[in-house]
């Protein structure tokens, strides 16, 4: 007899322990489609951020940053030199010489051979970086590099020169 109360209890247990398995097997599945559904979610959001960062153009601070950095650019390799926050009177030749050819050739150079925008303020912010490394590494891309770039500039002020008069 103790053995059918055994047996009977037994049963019992198992039974209620394949209802319970049921049970939380039925609220494993719900967790899983709401996981499911929350991933779904998750990554509709990333290609929503994905897409504004392509079309997001840079802050006005970054803005800044570049044209501070294509100023700074020129000033280096023109060897620019400032006091009290002018231009010192030995570097005033080449500054009056070369700086406003060498500042349009860095932002028409960074045009072509990196993302830099049409204007320089409406660049991609996703570009920000790669625009920033082409203009600390920047030189004229022309032959002879910085001298050449002179001559160049110099060659082109004597014709205007002779034009003109």
């Amino acid at each position: 007899m103790s053995e059918m109360i055994d047996m009977n209890q037994l049963l019992q247990i198992t039974q209620n322990t394949a209802m319970s398995v049921s049970a939380q097997s039925e609220q494993m599945g719900l967790v899983l489609r709401t996981v499911n559904d929350l991933k779904e979610d998750v990554s509709s959001i990333k290609d929503e951020m994905h897409i504004l960062k392509q079309e997001t153009t840079v802050t006005r601070a970054q803005a800044n940053r570049i044209q501070s950095a294509i100023h700074a650019r020129v000033n280096e390799l023109l060897e620019i030199e400032f006091d009290g926050g002018r231009v010192a009177d030995e570097s005033m030749r080449t500054d009056q010489r070369y700086r406003g050819g060498f500042l349009s050739r860095c932002y028409t150079d960074s045009r072509r051979r990196s993302k830099l925008g049409t204007p320089y303020y409406a660049t991609l912010r996703c570009d920000f970086k790669e625009v920033m490394e082409y203009i600390e590494a920047w030189e004229p891309e022309v032959a002879g590099g910085i001298d050449g770039y002179k001559r160049y500039l110099d060659i082109r002020r004597e014709e205007r020169e002779k034009r003109s008069a």
